[in-house]
């Protein structure tokens, strides 16, 4: 797969990162026997193995980033400063 080409051509550490992980099948096996340093997601969907001792899978929170939209928008705020890193309201 793309991994295996990667340090192939000389890659050091790898890291992937993905918005949502879904994973289907087999694919955190792969994952953990894959010559990765880890994967990181978000946490809107729940992954049992993120986050456990020896996991290659880091799930990161979402939940302060919503509340600061849905409060953006709220009260009539702009929520692309909330991207910008500026999410003080």
């Amino acid at each position: 797969g793309s991994i295996n080409k990667l340090k192939e051509m000389g890659a050091g550490d790898i890291y992937i990162s993905a918005t949502h992980g879904v994973f289907s099948g087999n694919a955190i096996e792969r994952l953990q026997n894959a010559p990765i340093v880890e994967c990181v997601v978000t946490d809107c969907i729940p992954c049992k193995v993120a986050n456990e001792l020896g996991s290659k899978i880091k799930s990161i929170s979402v939940a302060k980033m919503l509340a600061d939209a849905i409060y953006a928008v709220y009260v009539n705020h702009s929520v692309s400063d909330i991207a910008g890193g500026n999410s003080e309201m």
